[in-house]
């Protein structure tokens, strides 16, 4: 043992606190006591406080809209949101290769329930509310990145009004994902179509398309590389292709009418094969006629006129061409002047009988309809001033 182990034995022996708290004897040459109290030493400094910034609470998603296919077997719906102004589409459909999975749990309310069923409404209701659930469950797989959005705001600020985002949940593999509206479950009116119209109408390239502003669900006012302006009016709008169809066909190769709206050109589908997907046709801005509550009797005169005047320039084509759905609603009023258009087809009821639709009749009954239409709305204080 060394001669300061020994030393420290006997403070241990003589002192037992002294080691703990620093006390020792005297010195060889005297002196008072050294004391030195023991602390442990202090612990380390804590990091400097770092405060991370608040995340941001997700935007809320509106349900716009909420639809389903009326086939009671294998149901279809259709749920669209918005969600910063973008606007989706998210079709969910029974999955006939997974029998469990969240598609069919979120439309089991409308399996087996028919156009007039009873209970249509409640299950309605019931498998909106489940989808919708479903797409804000899943909103991480089809929400656009807000760098992509923020983009196509940049050139429309309306833009997905006119081009909504359509996608479909579905199970694969025991996951959902998100995907492009499979063909088994899209009808033709999703997917582009042939060219109805052939080398007589320009097509052009859908980068030479550029919208400006939204109008409808797929219709949009556009500009070309030449500085015109015109309306887009694309094939996903309609319910089915014969009525996109009809309407390129019934206004090709039309001869020019101040009265009814023209078609400028096709839009390249930009798929290949020489399919196309929208019409480009003159850009009417002002009012539905519809939408008029009073009028004059100069004014309600000029357009019986004018309505007159366009349809017999259709009838007197070789063959006949026919307007079709002949309505208030496919009127515009554009600085006073009257323009037609929607040459899609079709009838509604109060105007244009079903068994006329589509005929030189049907636009003849349709004419005399909104005439005495006119005349329901013509002020007689107006017509005075």
């Amino acid at each position: 043992m060394s001669r300061f182990d020994g030393w420290l034995s006997r403070v241990a022996e003589s002192h037992p606190t002294a080691l703990a708290y620093g006390v020792f004897p005297p010195t060889r040459g005297g002196g008072p006591y050294c004391l030195f109290p023991f602390r442990p030493p202090p612990p380390p400094p804590f990091p400097p406080l770092v405060r991370l910034p608040a995340m941001a609470e997700p935007s809320a998603c509106r349900l716009r809209s909420f639809s389903s296919s009326p086939n009671p077997e294998r149901p279809t719906a259709e749920v669209e949101i918005d969600v910063d102004g973008a606007v989706y589409e998210l079709t969910v459909a029974i999955n006939q290769t997974a029998a469990v999975c969240v598609e069919n749990a979120a439309l089991s309310a409308l399996m087996g329930v028919s156009p007039t069923d009873s209970q249509k409404c409640a299950a309605l209701s019931e498998a909106m509310k489940a989808c919708f659930l479903l797409a804000k469950d899943y909103r991480h797989l089809w929400e656009l990145p807000a760098g992509e959005r923020k983009a196509a705001q940049a050139v429309a600020s309306d833009w997905y009004i006119a081009f909504p985002i359509k996608r479909q949940l579905k199970t694969v593999d025991s996951g959902v994902v998100c995907v492009d509206t499979d063909e088994q479950v899209a009808t033709t009116w999703m997917q582009p179509v042939d060219n109805p119209c052939g080398p007589q109408v320009l097509v052009l390239d859908k980068t030479d398309v550029t919208p400006v502003r939204a109008l409808a669900r797929h219709v949009a006012k556009v500009v070309l590389p030449d500085g015109s302006y015109w309306c887009l009016k694309q094939v996903y709008r309609a319910t089915c292709p014969p009525s996109f169809l009809r309407e390129a066909t019934m206004l090709a190769g039309l001869p020019a009418h101040p009265n009814i709206i023209a078609l400028h050109g096709l839009v390249d589908a930009g798929v290949g094969g020489g399919s196309v997907d929208g019409l480009l046709l003159s850009l009417v801005e002002g009012v539905l006629l519809s939408s008029l509550t009073t009028t004059s009797t100069m004014a309600a005169g000029k357009w019986k006129r004018q309505l007159r005047s366009a349809l017999d320039h259709l009838h007197g084509q070789s063959p006949p061409r026919v307007w079709g759905d002949a309505k208030p609603d496919n009127i515009f009023i554009n600085v006073n002047d009257l323009v037609i258009f929607d040459f899609g087809g079709g009838h509604t009821s109060g105007w244009v009988d079903a068994d006329v639709k589509e005929t030189v009749e049907g636009d003849n009954q349709g004419f005399d309809r909104i005439c005495k239409w006119l005349d329901s709305i013509t002020s007689v204080t107006v017509a005075q001033e």
